[in-house]
């Protein structure tokens, strides 16, 4: 491809709330590499991002293995990982969100009843 088109072809990676995470030359390398000011953070099976333009680290919705010059490749989607609301969670994240909606929601009509 990079013959056909007489240049270097670049692939990045990212996601919605990060942006750019990562780029790779396929004529060198199947391998990822971080782009400079993002720091991965791996907890389990999910990799987080941290970087000075996020609130706070993100997590990726793909899972990453990592090698030891830092490169990693990509492992497949993190099964757990869900969007609503344009917000991204853990399914375990959603689950609390919604029990706690209801818990909310019968202390509501407790104190409605009491009133």
């Amino acid at each position: 491809m990079e013959q056909l088109l007489c240049a270097e072809l670049v692939e990045i990676y990212g996601c919605t709330e990060v942006g750019s995470v990562a780029w790779r030359r396929t004529a060198d390398s199947d391998r990822w590499r971080i782009l400079a000011g993002l720091e991965p953070h791996l907890d389990g099976e999910a990799t987080y991002i941290r970087a000075a333009h996020l609130d706070s680290p993100v997590r990726l919705p793909d899972m990453l293995e990592f090698a030891q010059d830092g490169s990693f490749a990509l492992a497949g989607r993190d099964g757990d990982l869900v969007k609503v609301g344009g917000k991204r969670g853990g399914t375990a994240q959603a689950d609390g969100s919604s029990k706690q909606e209801a818990e909310t929601a019968a202390a509501a009509q407790l104190l409605k009843e009491l009133a």
